[in-house]
């Protein structure tokens, strides 16, 4: 009987890839018993309600609140509403964000391995485990937003445009097509892939890459899904969102961008700020992938030119990155919340490959020292232009730009560029060191930790300061939902919107999504005046509700439930204090 060699089973790529893949799991999902509900509003809760809606229910009162959410993830979120527990539904949909990292991490290797020659499939089994542990990737697998549906929807569309310089195929031409429009029905946000997309299609015609029946192949389902999900947009917004009042269903959409484009143009000093806004997100992905990202940018450059065998790969990746910057920056134009200035979330969705193939340029490539003096001062040319402009915004939500929120100081409420330039800095120029004097490409692999670690700590501080915040600040809201089901017996539940208190009318969301088959009525004081019989009000604070004609039988989060003093549901405020 032939003996199994344990280390050699144990370097293994299957061995290498299913270890790694545990890992990301783990990282993905540790702190999931802690996370019991939404914690970014109105963002999770506009992908649960459409949810909601194909599932039957309606949420629609609630949503009101909430510019318009698209719907490609809410698809895969409906499944969950079979089960009669909120918080389990939450945490499946958490673990669901961890197959996706791991699904873009498998995903990855493949790629790497069709574009690397020169390295073990077990080396790059290793490596691509590095971007799969970016600061982004192991805090938005906690949240039930979009993030991690679209860094695997980008990994996707990469591997398939890989396929299509190898093998041109109508097979992969028509998947693009669908993977990329399923891909807006996720974000409307990247409509910058899908332009950077057709755009590198339309070179790759000119320079004679691919044919005119190939373009067919892609543009025909393309047009059809594209048409498609404009119709099933509508449904959504005639169901969900039709009572958003008409400036704030323009948040989330493109009639309310076009304004800020046209200033941006045509005042100056909008402009300044859009310049500013645009250069302080490039500098985010620098600063928060530790220069990593600026050798993936070499490497999708070199392969951009006309003769490249990747020449449709490099142009979409740049394309993609150049289109998604410019709709970040005139999304976030002239605003002063300095975690938005930066706003990396919008874009860290396509950093993937940037990041894995800045790697491996970095490992197969001769790196001068002339790099560390030249990235010094470009990272403080940029930091001088912009940091004015950080210094003047406040406020930072730690899970919009996780990979800087350690230079942000809370007590403060201040953004410490230096910090922001130095740190990263320094652990890129480890990695160019120790590329550089070691010439043994396994233990290069090494200077990477520091980075890695970074990475941990900017997740990790972002969880202990702004997520758990939000969940313990959330959890009393419990009680509300409580006394609603242990007196329920299909009252009426009205919530007045508290016009005097903008975002924190928002937690009225979490009790929607703590009770999913309910129906919660959005109402005026006016409407309150009129109603009869048994209901609940839900209300942010005690004012201007008339105490004499309600009492208040449940408090949570500075929201309090009242029904009417005539009420058979006031008999609940007397035996539950």
């Amino acid at each position: 009987m032939q003996r199994i060699n344990i280390k050699k089973f144990l370097l293994s790529p299957y061995c290498l890839l299913f270890i790694c893949s545990i890992v990301i799991f783990f990282l993905s999902t540790y702190r999931i018993s802690d996370l019991i509900q939404p914690s970014v509003l109105n963002d999770e809760f506009g992908y649960w309600a459409n949810a909601a809606h194909l599932f039957g229910y309606d949420w629609s009162g609630v949503a009101s609140m909430s510019p318009y959410y698209s719907y490609g993830y809410s698809l895969l979120l409906t499944p969950f509403f079979i089960l009669d527990s909120p918080s389990l539904m939450y945490q499946l949909a958490l673990i669901l964000n961890a197959f996706f990292y791991i699904f873009s991490y498998l995903i990855s290797y493949k790629c790497a391995k069709q574009l690397v020659e020169n390295l073990s499939p077990s080396m790059l089994a290793l490596i691509c485990m590095i971007p799969a542990l970016y600061s982004n990737n192991l805090l938005q697998a906690h949240f039930t937003w979009t993030e991690a549906l679209l860094y695997l929807c980008f990994w996707i569309l990469f591997y398939l445009i890989l396929q299509i310089e190898r093998n041109p195929k109508p097979l992969y031409f028509v998947s693009t097509a669908v993977v990329s429009i399923y891909m807006y029905t996720v974000h409307q946000r990247t409509v910058g892939v899908l332009i950077a997309l057709i755009l590198s299609l339309l070179i790759c015609k000119v320079s004679k890459k691919i044919s005119l029946t190939n373009l067919f192949y892609f543009s025909i389902p393309f047009v059809i899904c594209f048409l498609l999900a404009i119709l099933i947009k509508t449904d959504f917004k005639s169901n969900v969102w039709s009572f958003v009042s008409a400036d704030l269903a323009k948040a989330n959409e493109y009639s309310g961008q076009f304004h800020k484009i046209f200033s941006i143009l045509t005042d100056f000093e909008t402009f300044l700020y859009a310049t500013k806004g645009f250069l302080s997100k490039l500098f985010y992905l620098v600063s928060s992938s530790c220069l990593i990202f600026v050798f993936g940018m070499f490497y999708f450059i070199r392969n951009s030119r006309k003769h490249s065998r990747n020449l449709l790969l490099g142009m979409f990746c740049l394309l993609s990155l150049l289109f998604t910057l410019g709709i970040n920056t005139v999304f976030s134009v002239k605003t002063l919340r300095i975690d938005a200035i930066l706003y990396g979330r919008y874009t860290e969705f396509l950093v993937g490959p940037f990041l894995l193939f800045g790697i491996l340029f970095l490992l197969n490539t001769k790196i001068s020292w002339k790099y560390i003096p030249a990235f010094t001062i470009f990272m403080f040319l940029i930091a001088f232009f912009i940091k004015d402009y950080l210094h003047e915004g406040s406020d930072y939500l730690g899970a919009m730009s996780v990979g800087t929120s350690l230079f942000y100081n809370i007590k403060t409420d201040l953004f410490m560029v230096r910090y922001a330039v130095i740190v990263p800095l320094t652990l890129g120029s480890i990695i160019i060191i120790f590329k550089n004097i070691i010439k043994v490409k396994y233990i290069r692999f090494l200077a990477f930790i520091p980075c890695i670690i970074f990475w941990v700590l900017s997740a990790n501080n972002v969880f202990e300061n702004w997520v758990m915040v939000w969940q313990k600040a959330a959890s009393e809201l419990t009680n509300i939902t409580s006394a609603i089901r242990e007196t329920d017996n299909n009252y009426p539940i009205y919530f007045i919107y508290n016009e005097n208190f903008y975002g924190d009318n928002w937690n009225a969301e979490r009790i929607q999504f703590l009770l999913p088959e309910k129906n919660i009525k959005r109402i005026t004081y006016d409407d309150l005046d009129s109603a009869e019989g048994d209901y609940y009000v839900i209300h942010l604070l005690e004012e201007p509700i008339d105490r004499s004609k309600f009492c208040n039988i449940a408090t949570g989060a500075y929201f309090y439930l009242f029904v009417p003093v005539q009420s058979t549901l006031s008999d609940y405020s007397a035996s539950n204090p």
